[in-house]
């Protein structure tokens, strides 16, 4: 979705001054298509309210967002690594 780059880059630029990351529906489907093992994998930015739902709830600021976490989140099973 062009219009949510778009946004960000003006929110980036209003705050040069802050780290803002993002992770969207377009790394939600690559992780679901490595974990599904296939070339692609649908886009519907609408079908991923649950993985950034997720993301939101278990935030850890020591632990930060990475693939690793995404990844469980997509395939929906428990991380049982330390």
């Amino acid at each position: 979705m062009n219009e949510f780059y778009e946004d960000l880059v003006k929110f980036q630029e209003k705050y040069p001054m802050c780290y803002i990351e993002a992770w969207t529906p377009e790394d939600f489907a690559f992780m679901k298509s490595k974990i599904d093992k296939t070339e692609k994998y649908e886009l519907n930015w609408n079908t991923w309210n649950f993985v950034a739902e997720k993301l939101y709830e278990t935030f850890d600021a020591n632990q930060g967002t990475n693939w690793h976490k995404v990844f469980h989140i997509v395939e929906g099973s428990l991380c049982t690594h330390n």
